[in-house]
């Protein structure tokens, strides 16, 4: 691998504390700017704003968002349009949705996750993690493959995440800092609606002086795959640091849509802060990066 590609590369990577801003070409491959993200399409007669939820077992969890003509945005009065009777559509897989209904509502948050549950009328063999949403807009659920990682992105993957990991120290206490990283089988996910973009989850085993953290660390990759280019990559791990200012995020994907006319393709995934601060958020399949910009 050429030597001035990793030097710059560590430097890109390091310059941001445990978030990777800038892109960064795979080795032997131009330069290139990533396919920029299409805009949403504007409805002339707009219906009202669509609610989403995440059904899992006969609990739910709305997301703080709504969708319009202007695309995700937070909405914290989202709970109001989740009254006991209302009637949802549920996405369980490509083409295959079914209807739900509201049975009751609870406004009592987790400890450390401000959203809000309801129990929803489900049939027995209800899945885990299945998008939920009022059905005044058309939502496709998109079908995802787990496709091997390109041999250049694979050789990279030390590099960059030792840049990450790196970075990710300077918000750990020295004594609490870990001493070395073992990279794990990653697993990469392609949407054929966003056929130049390539995620990838890579799993990290810690080990520190005398103790090992095996599997919550985590690096998520966004890959443009076409122009050879790592668009979006960071660190992650649930206990990290409790900084509120924390660049650090877990990210797992594991519903891909896309709403109406909007040809822009979302994931819903669990989002993991620096300090157990688990929750549900929308993500561009593009950027990596979350819709929902503040609550």
């Amino acid at each position: 691998m050429n030597t001035r590609l990793l030097i710059a590369l560590v430097l890109a990577v390091s310059a941001c504390r445990g978030e990777r801003r800038q892109t960064a070409s795979w080795p032997g491959r131009p330069d290139s700017q990533p396919a920029p993200t299409p805009a949403a399409r504007v409805d002339s007669n707009p219906p009202i704003p669509t609610a989403f939820a995440i059904v899992s077992g006969r609990e739910a969890r709305s997301l703080l968002a709504v969708y319009d003509t202007a695309g995700f945005r937070i909405d914290s009065t989202v709970l109001r349009r989740f009254p006991p009777g209302q009637q949802l559509l549920a996405g369980v897989g490509p083409g295959r949705q079914i209807p739900v209904r509201v049975e009751s509502l609870t406004t009592e948050p987790e400890y450390y996750d401000p959203e809000f549950y309801f129990t929803p009328s489900v049939p027995r063999d209800w899945p885990e993690d299945v998008l939920a949403w009022i059905p005044n807009r058309p939502v496709r659920l998109l079908a995802v493959d787990t496709v091997s990682l390109p041999a250049e992105l694979e050789q990279l993957l030390p590099t960059l995440v030792d840049s990450l990991f790196r970075a990710a120290l300077l918000e750990r206490q020295p004594e609490e800092r870990p001493l070395s990283f073992t990279i794990k089988p990653a697993r990469a996910l392609h949407v054929a609606e966003a056929a130049d973009v390539l995620l990838a989850v890579v799993p990290l085993d810690l080990s520190g002086k005398d103790w090992t953290d095996n599997g919550r660390a985590s690096a998520f990759v966004v890959c443009d795959s076409l122009h050879k280019r790592v668009v979006y990559a960071v660190f992650g791990h649930p206990e990290w640091a409790p900084a509120e200012n924390s660049q650090l995020i877990t990210v797992v994907p594991y519903v891909f849509f896309q709403v109406a006319a909007d040809p822009r393709v979302y994931f819903v995934g669990r989002s993991s802060g620096p300090w157990e601060s688990l929750e549900n958020s929308v993500f561009d399949v593009r950027t990596g990066r979350s819709v929902l910009k503040a609550r």
